[in-house]
């Protein structure tokens, strides 16, 4: 197993991280070359936990929020039944690695139930993970999750094709490599290492956010108009979202998209800032945004992960002040002045490119401009990265040394796992850097790395541990936010409407809070109304059908209190209006009503029935028949059982009870930041 550095009685109590310096090889003293490097080395034991227990938590969120919504996604009679996909069994996995058709043929379950079961085995193991140290706080657990979570991604088709959920995936596997393999809260000599991986992709992340906005040309990102859009237009909006649309001036929406565009692309530099202030600066920065985004918007466990990303920024000091050195007046005098030039040189920039000559927000560059921008900072973030990657090699070099003091079994155990550790790091890093320069326009390949081979790390792309972003590349909803509207009859005269739990319907329906709850179908229901017309999408037709069929696990996905046909037989004629949908002012009442709508297209999709879509659906399902395999009943009644329980309430009430077990841990991060200074 990984040998910690044993920590003194002296660092226990915060005064350094190691008591003696002297380091010794083959019983020479080599201080001369690295005891003054040792002064600088932090320990990060306290950083890893807290990263690896919100990442933890995440994960429970996933999963649970996932589990509530298989039978309805998923199931035998939901809207893309994963029995179909069967054509993954002849797939190898390399290409398609997923555990579900062994869970199925090992337990005699049926795929819905093993989804069931990875889902439920996934919270237990996240919540362990979460409240106990020991083998499962530590890689073995973080192993299992990542396996898991990459199984589901593998059939979850489009409803599992989000940004977040590739990146709790390649987080996921950071994680692995931070995890040691007993959580006893001791300090390993690659730890550093492995946060600068952690660190690494919040660089690659967040500066891709903010230039793809810009890159894409959109004209509501370049007029900085983008904000009340996107409170208007996002997928599912807050209560917050509405007043911050109406209450606050033209102005201060420019000025949020201004600093935004700060905060995401140069106060990203500051993750590798050389003082502390600095990055705790751009850490609350971070943070910050983070949580105005979580109130007027519901981005499920996202929030989360991105807040356990910047936890990379700190190291043990940061949430535990007898950590901290104490320096003399003047080196403190000296970064205090260069930490206040250095923001205040922020502050400048930003009047300068963002200000025109009467003090009103306005972009200040060019695209042209703007592409040299990042054909500039590109290469120079890369290679402060690969700086802050060889530093963190060479203080693990010198931990591994040090070893030597506790045996050289230790130092030898040490040695092989610091060579496993760096080959991978480099490995990430070398895979990753093609992967972040070929999402931005205008970025230049480093030529180290174009000429490398990467033919086998190429191999490994279906287990997604290096991916691309970029958020929000254009506005959508100019013009009115467009939804999808489907109405049930009996006779083809009187019409009543399906009511979705979260997204935009009722105009009269307060918007809801819902993180970290994401609602899978209403958020696919978003990406099919901003089509502007009907494409004949599988899993819309599906649904449509058990609307007609009147299935109860798909209608559990919507609100069942205000669900028309609840009570009765289901409709015999379906059809569809495109809307578009507009936040009232503030001068209406929103007593009475949150929204108004507009009619952009009656037709969306024409009056249909049960025979005629079952005609089509027929026609084109190509997908042998699967025979379920029940033989575990035992297992089987236990699933249904905790599913019973489970409907009882509203998917959201159930995440939420859940997530005040992680609340603790939560709460350290959200306001942490405020108390770090």
């Amino acid at each position: 197993a990984e040998c910690g550095c044993h920590l003194s009685s002296n660092q226990k109590k915060g005064s350094k991280y190691i008591e003696n310096r002297e380091i010794l090889l083959a019983g020479i003293p080599i201080w001369p070359l690295f005891g003054s490097f040792l002064m600088w080395i932090r320990p990060r034991s306290l950083t890893r936990s807290l990263f690896l227990r919100l990442v933890a938590s995440c994960y429970a969120m996933a999963f649970t929020s996932l589990y509530i919504q298989i039978p309805g996604l998923y199931g035998k009679n939901g809207v893309s039944p994963v029995h179909k996909n069967n054509d993954g069994r002849s797939d190898s996995f390399w290409d398609r690695p997923t555990l579900v058709w062994l869970v199925v043929d090992l337990l005699g379950i049926s795929h819905e139930h093993s989804l069931d079961l990875m889902c439920i085995v996934g919270t237990l193991i996240s919540c362990v993970s979460i409240f106990v140290r020991g083998f499962l706080g530590g890689k073995m657990g973080f192993l299992l999750n990542w396996i898991l979570y990459l199984s589901l991604y593998q059939v979850g088709g489009r409803f599992l094709w989000f940004q977040w959920d590739i990146l709790l995936l390649e987080v996921g596997f950071l994680c692995i490599l931070v995890a040691p393999f007993r959580e006893d809260g001791k300090s390993r000599p690659w730890d550093r290492l492995n946060m600068e991986c952690v660190r690494w992709l919040l660089f690659r992340m967040m500066f891709a956010n903010g230039l793809v906005k810009l890159t894409s040309e959109c004209p509501s990102w370049w007029n900085l108009t983008a904000m009340p859009l996107h409170y208007e237009s996002q997928c599912i909006p807050t209560p917050a979202s509405w007043f911050t649309f109406n209450l606050l001036p033209e102005s201060f929406h420019k000025f949020s998209v201004a600093w935004t565009f700060m905060i995401e692309i140069p106060m990203t530099f500051l993750f590798y800032a050389p003082t502390v202030g600095l990055r705790r600066f751009s850490y609350s920065q971070q943070i910050f945004l983070m949580i105005i985004i979580m109130v007027t918007g519901n981005y499920n466990f996202f929030n989360f992960l991105f807040m356990a990303l910047c936890i990379s920024l700190s190291d043990d000091s940061w949430w535990n002040k007898a950590l901290r050195t104490k320096r003399h007046f003047l080196v403190r005098f000296v970064f205090s002045c260069f930490n206040i030039s250095v923001i205040l040189s922020l502050v400048t920039g930003f009047v300068y490119y963002f200000m025109n000559d009467k003090y009103e927000f306005e972009i200040q560059f060019k695209l042209k401009e703007l592409k040299h921008f990042i054909a500039i900072t590109t290469s120079f973030g890369i290679a402060v990265a690969a700086f802050f990657f060889l530093l963190s090699i060479l203080e693990m070099i010198i931990l591994i040394i040090n070893s030597l003091k506790q045996g050289f079994f230790t130092f030898l155990q040490n040695l092989y796992w610091g060579s496993i550790y760096g080959l991978m790091a480099a490995g990430i890093f070398i895979k990753s850097v093609p992967v972040f320069v070929g999402g931005l326009d205008g970025a230049i390949m480093p030529p180290i790395i174009a000429q490398m081979d990467t033919t086998i790390l190429d191999r490994l792309d279906s287990f997604h541990l290096v991916n691309s972003y970029g958020l929000f590349r254009r506005m959508t909803g100019v013009g009115g936010r467009p939804e999808v509207v489907i109405l049930g009859s009996d006779d083809r005269q009187n019409w009543e409407e399906y009511q979705f739990l979260y997204k935009p319907g009722n105009i009269t329906a307060m918007p809801r809070y819902v993180l970290p709850h994401q609602p899978r179908l209403d958020w696919q229901m978003w990406f099919i109304a901003l089509q502007g017309k009907f494409n004949l999408d599988r899993w819309f037709v599906t649904m449509c059908h058990r609307f007609l069929q009147g299935q109860r696990t798909v209608l559990d996905l919507l609100d069942r209190r205000n669900n028309p046909f609840d009570k009765r037989a289901p409709p015999k004629y379906l059809k569809a209006h495109l809307y578009h949908y507009h936040f009232t002012t503030s001068s209406e009442d929103i007593t009475k009503q949150w929204w108004t709508r507009e009619l952009i297209d009656p037709e969306f999709i024409n009056i249909i029935d049960e025979p005629t879509i079952k005609n089509y659906l027929d026609k084109i399902d190509s997908s042998p028949q699967v025979t379920e395999m029940r033989t575990n009943q035992s297992l089987k009644k236990s699933l249904n059982w905790l599913r019973v329980r489970t409907n009882e309430f509203e998917p959201h009430i159930v995440v939420w009870t859940l997530s005040m077990l992680y609340l603790p841990v939560i709460s350290k991060i959200v306001f942490g930041w405020i108390r770090i200074f």
